[in-house]
């Protein structure tokens, strides 16, 4: 294929064109101080060559922790997961941040079309941003920010994707909101070509330039209506000369968050994966699913569903055209007074993936640490309990413990856990069989093995062995 000229590089001029693209978008916001840099971390892909690139061509000091630039071993990066969605991936680089002396900490994953963001508290821990938060930042400093670009126009979302750019879009006026797309920028795109095209999409009149932003729930943005896939460069860059404005106000990017929630409300998103592998897991993800379409809920979460949609309804939500046309649409969401819950199977891993997007409910905020830790309590909780209620459908109940395990683990392996790991551990402590913590938490490291085989797997258990440490 090379050699008879099948696959031909990319022109520079066409990558010095991306380049300039986003240093034109930047244009004047906070203009970059090299004396804060900023630690970035491509995860061990490529994200050298388009973040990196245009934070240091708009004259960032750009700070890349050993050993993570381009290796597909992923050998820097814990668990091998270079994924932005899981704090584990970073710790490393937020290790390199502080023994630098730096408070934010930057990353995309392997093929740097998503973003992640850690920023260090003025006590020194480090609070890492879901999805959701990190599109709720960038919206908020874009339209409503009154440092910002204060700029009107296009918001693009997915049906999963934080309410709170509604309340944005709302109070800066005088522009669109799109908040039912699919999962999937591949729908951005449309909306952006029909735009094009027609100068219409559904209700919504105007050139896809008006763009502002579009974003999903996993990490991934798109600014640039010439660029029609996510890309983990644009969000970067703002953050980036956000931290920076931020520091020199003495404040962090958590404070900015806080003070988002008090101006619009208490919003809060945890996102749940049921992984079940193989053809049985299969066939129980189609159980459920097809479970709650033929007896959809009445109640979830102790609250009453008021509206139950299923996009796979061909009178709502257009004709499905084929086989290959059942996949996008296979989801299934119910709203209540307080909250909305979305299902949908995952279309490239083996799992059953749970939204659980959280309503402001008027009650009084408290401090800023108080207000995050208390609503992602609140919704971590909701989020197991509905867990347990899509795993009743196929007759299946997990306990605590087994519940606060990682997703990344199959469910047989939390059924697992729960059932012969928790009753020996619990045996073993009663009758006194270790010496030592060490010799428990060996001993702990062997029983538990099976979830994490090409890992350690006592930092996944944390949350579970806390939990059954206080009961």
């Amino acid at each position: 294929g090379l050699s008879s000229g099948m696959i031909r590089p990319l022109p520079p001029d066409l990558h010095n064109v991306y380049i300039d693209t986003y240093v034109t978008l930047y244009g004047n916001f906070h203009r970059p101080d090299k004396r804060k840099p900023i630690v970035y971390t491509p995860l061990c892909g490529c994200g050298m060559g388009t973040v990196k690139e245009v934070l240091e061509t708009l004259g960032f000091s750009v700070m890349i922790p050993p050993n993570q630039g381009p290796d597909g071993s992923f050998a820097a990066i814990p668990f091998k997961t270079p994924n932005p969605e899981v704090p584990h991936a970073t710790a490393p680089a937020r290790e390199f941040a502080d023994q630098h002396g730096v408070g934010i900490v930057l990353s995309s994953d392997p093929d740097a079309d998503r973003i992640g963001m850690e920023a260090r508290l003025p006590d020194g821990a480090w609070y890492h941003f879901d999805g959701n938060q990190i599109a709720a930042i960038l919206c908020h400093h874009l339209m409503l920010d009154p440092e910002g670009p204060r700029r009107r126009g296009l918001v693009i979302e997915t049906l999963v994707t934080t309410k709170l750019l509604g309340k944005i879009v709302a109070k800066a006026g005088d522009s669109w909101l799109i908040d039912d797309l699919l999962v999937g920028f591949k729908h951005v795109a449309n909306v952006l070509k029909t735009l094009e095209r027609s100068g219409h999409y559904k209700d919504v009149a105007c050139p896809p330039e008006a763009l502002v932003i579009a974003v999903e729930e996993s990490h991934g943005v798109v600014m640039a209506p010439s660029i029609r896939d996510k890309d983990a460069t644009p969000g970067c860059m703002l953050l980036a000369g956000l931290y920076q404005r931020l520091r020199d106000e003495g404040r962090t990017m958590v404070d900015y968050y806080v003070d988002m929630l008090r101006e619009l409300g208490s919003f809060d998103n945890v996102n749940r994966s049921i992984t079940m592998a193989g053809a049985e897991g299969a066939r129980n993800a189609d159980r459920i699913m097809t479970s709650l379409r033929e007896a959809p809920p009445k109640k979830l979460g102790g609250q009453i569903v008021r509206r139950f949609l299923d996009y796979w309804d061909q009178e709502h939500f257009g004709p499905i055209n084929g086989d290959t046309d059942r996949l996008p649409p296979h989801v299934l969401q119910a709203h209540t007074d307080h909250f909305i819950i979305t299902v949908r199977p995952s279309g490239t891993e083996p799992k059953l993936k749970l939204y659980c997007q959280l309503l402001p409910d008027g009650e009084p905020l408290g401090s800023e640490m108080n207000l995050l830790d208390r609503l992602r309590t609140k919704t971590d909780r909701l989020a197991r309990t509905l867990y347990n209620e899509l795993l009743s459908r196929i007759d299946v109940s997990l306990d605590e413990p087994a519940l606060l395990l990682p997703d990344i683990i199959e469910l047989k392996n939390k059924q697992r856990f729960g059932n012969e790991t928790v009753p020996c551990l619990r045996e073993a402590i009663r009758t006194g069989k270790f010496a030592t913590l060490d010799e428990l938490l060996n001993w702990l490291r062997a029983e538990a093995g099976f979830m994490t085989p090409a890992a350690d797997p006592l930092p996944a258990l944390k949350p579970s062995l806390t939990s059954l440490c206080l009961d």
